[in-house]
This record gives structure tokens, C-alpha cells and sequence, in this order.
């Protein structure tokens, strides 16, 4: 599984990057017996360095022969592979997801990055069995039991009942009357099993932003875990009301993984129907325009885009206003307008002002995509636009070509 850290310093890495995706599993049928993604590199690299001019050229070759012979030796783990090298930079990372094959040279190209995190965004599974709960972290596309998150409370054993004695004078236990005192201890255990239980799950899925979460146990647990849950959390929590003991990471996927799937088809939906609800309100923009004005001006606290979301605006070398106007000089301030891929410039300006992403498909992404493919939730402050330290440093034109 690669390594937030990592994953964090890709909008940071100094160009020029020979950003490459490439298909490395095993199963293809181009990878049984050699090393077809080796080729598929030399061949596009090849090219690609045909458009460029001549001292970007031999910077690019001396990165790719370098990529070709580390692949060469290597033999990555993993399904899809994303390789960033540089004069100052090296960086791969496995995914155990399948990738789109990319080359490209210039500015690290994070977009497809982007998307695949999005796709396999971090996720959970809790499964109540008895008095303890196993906590299971799925992250594009691994999964991993949280050992150190495992939770062990305390439920009574069972008692028996018993007569007490009887509060008039000359009658003792023996006769007297039969109270069960033992299904009202059992019932303030059980609640303070679930009330502990429920707060440990939200911490765990704060901590690591495992949303949405399956939780799984027996029907009377689960609604008890969930009454004690915080509105926000609940929201983000789908219920499974059957026991699975003893089960396996491979089989929490195959057995729980739909009901994520179908949790978050929903959740996009939502989503989407109500940004489109509010369209012309203070709290949202829809459309590029609107949308990608509001980024640029620091107003976004959510960006949400359709998958596959394609186009592209002009971006200014000087000042990097951006938007889809055709003028190759800015209004703003006179320097010269270059064409930016809106699935380049987009993560790139999310990365910029920190502004999450909900990158939706399925019946989301059409509905989106019928009123222009893109659309923001507004911050609600008025204080105005920030200035981002380093802002116009991260930011650069197009990459030099893109396969």
C-alpha cells in the first residue's frame, strides 16, 4: 500500500517529472512472459520525445532510460504502477488497482492519481462478534486489519436467577419473591458496550478517514452501536445485520464490499441533487464558469466533478487566472493565455487550495455532467479570498506532451 507521505509530496515535486502510468499485472496478456509494459514505454517515449525540442529531449530520454532499466530489474507487486522521475526525483508507487497507461513530461501529471484515490477513496469495516470488534481499512485497492484498532469490551457471562428475600417480617428466600435481577444487569452492560464501542468507531473513522464504513454484527448490537453514534457519523455508516465469525480480509471484500459500493452510488447521488438544488444560492456554484471562479478565488470548501469530466480553458503564464475564454492575452494583467487539459488544471488547483474533491460516476456523473460536468460547495465565511503562500511558485504551464 503506498504511503500517504509519499502521495502527498506528488503536487510538490519539481519539474521537469516523466510522469508514468503503466499496466504491470501480471495477468495481462501482453506481461505473461515478458515484460510488455517495457515496450509499451520504449515505444511511446519514443514518440513523445519527437515533439519536443532538442534540450528537452535528452532531459527526457536520460528520464526514461532510466525508468526502462529500473523496470527492467524490478518486478513490482502490484497491479498498476505510477513512477515520477526527475533530475531531482524519483518516486513509485504500486497500486494494486488497474491504471490507464499515460506518459507524460513537464509538470508531475496528477490527475489520473486523482481520480484512482478518489475510485478506491479510503473505506472501513467493523464486525461486532460477541464482546469484541475487528476493524478492517480498505485503500485503493488493499485491505488491511486494523490489529491496534481492535476493540475487547466487557459482557456479562450470564447469571442465574435467584429468590431474595422478601421484605415482610418472617418470610426469607425461600419463599419469597423471584426477581430477576440479572436481565437488568445484563441490559446497563450491553449499553455501555455499545455506547464505548460507537465512540471508538468514530474516533477510528476520524482518524482514518475511512467513509463510509460497514458495521456488521448481530441485529440488536448493531442498532444499539448506532443509537450511540453521533448524527454525522451514523450517516456515514452502513449497516449489515448478520454475524460473520472467524471472517477472513479477503472475504470482508468479497461479502461486504458491494454494500460499500452501493452506499457510495448513493451518497454521490445525493450529493449531486442537491447541488443542483441549490444552484444560484450563496451556498454553491455549478457549471465551469461559475465553478472555476470560485476555486480561483479561495470561496470552495468542496469541488465536486463528474468522471471523466474532459475539455480544456487557457490558463495565464503570469498571473494563472484561468477560464474558458479564448483571448490568447489576460485582461488581468497582460500576459500571455496557454491551453491547460481541465483534468490537469483542476487537481492541480484543488491541490493549491486544499479543497477536498467528490469525483462521482454512475447516475451522479450524468446528472453533473447535464449542467456542465463540475459544481462546488461555497465556504460560508465571509472573509474573502486567501492568499496561499507559494501559490504562483507550484503553479506552471501544460506539460510539454501528453500520451
Amino acid at each position: 500500500m503506498p504511503r500517504e507521505s509519499s502521495l502527498s509530496r506528488l503536487p510538490h515535486l519539481p519539474p521537469p517529472v516523466l510522469t508514468a502510468y503503466l499496466d504491470v499485472n501480471p495477468a495481462t496478456p501482453r506481461n505473461q512472459g515478458q515484460r510488455g509494459y517495457v515496450t509499451w514505454l520504449a515505444s511511446t517515449g519514443k514518440d513523445l520525445g519527437r515533439q519536443m525540442s532538442a534540450r528537452d529531449r535528452k532531459l527526457f530520454r536520460a528520464q526514461l532510460t532510466r525508468v526502462e532499466n529500473y523496470l527492467r530489474t524490478a518486478r513490482p507487486r502490484a497491479r498498476g504502477l505510477a513512477v515520477f522521475a526527475g533530475p531531482e526525483v524519483w518516486e513509485t508507487i504500486p497500486l494494486q488497482v488497474d491504471v490507464n497507461e499515460e506518459l507524460h513530461w513537464g509538470k508531475p501529471s496528477l490527475q489520473q492519481m486523482l481520480w484512482v484515490m478518489d475510485e478506491h477513496r479510503p473505506r472501513g469495516v467493523v464486525v461486532i462478534d460477541g464482546n469484541k470488534a475487528r476493524f478492517f481499512h480498505l485503500w485503493l485497492g488493499t485491505i488491511v486489519e486494523d490489529k491496534a484498532a481492535a476493540f475487547a469490551g466487557k459482557l456479562p457471562a450470564g447469571r442465574k436467577k435467584k429468590l431474595v428475600g422478601s421484605p415482610h417480617p418472617g418470610i426469607f428466600g425461600a419463599v419469597g419473591v423471584a426477581r430477576d435481577s440479572a436481565a437488568s444487569h445484563e441490559a446497563v452492560q450491553r449499553n455501555r458496550f455499545a455506547r464505548d464501542l460507537a465512540q471508538h468507531i468514530a474516533d477510528w473513522i476520524e482518524d482514518r478517514r475511512a467513509s463510509p464504513t460497514v458495521l456488521a454484527g448481530a441485529g440488536d448490537m448493531v442498532d444499539a452501536v448506532l443509537d450511540a453514534m453521533p448524527a454525522d457519523i451514523r450517516a456515514q455508516i452502513t449497516p449489515i445485520r448478520k454475524t460473520l465469525p472467524r471472517i477472513s480480509p479477503s472475504e470482508v471484500r468479497t461479502t461486504l464490499g458491494p454494500a460499500l459500493k452501493a452506499w457510495e452510488r448513493d451518497y454521490e447521488t445525493s450529493l449531486v441533487g442537491k447541488l443542483i438544488a441549490a444552484q444560484g444560492s450563496s451556498t454553491a456554484a455549478v457549471g465551469l464558469d461559475e465553478t472555476l471562479a470560485a476555486l480561483q478565488d479561495d470561496r470552495v470548501r468542496e469541488l465536486v466533478v463528474a468522471r471523466g469530466l474532459t475539455g480544456s480553458v487557457r490558463q495565464c503564464v503570469r498571473c494563472w487566472r484561468a477560464d474558458r475564454s479564448a483571448d490568447p492575452v489576460c485582461v488581468v494583467c497582460g500576459g500571455e493565455r496557454r491551453p491547460r487539459t481541465l483534468r490537469t488544471l483542476l487537481p492541480e488547483l484543488a491541490s493549491l487550495h486544499a479543497v477536498p474533491v467528490e469525483i462521482v460516476a454512475g447516475k451522479a456523473a450524468k446528472d453533473l455532467r447535464a449542467v456542465g460536468g463540475v459544481g462546488a460547495w461555497l465556504r460560508s465565511d465571509k472573509s474573502g479570498p486567501r492568499q496561499t503562500p507559494g501559490a504562483r511558485a507550484s503553479l506552471s504551464t501544460e506539460s510539454t506532451a501528453t500520451v
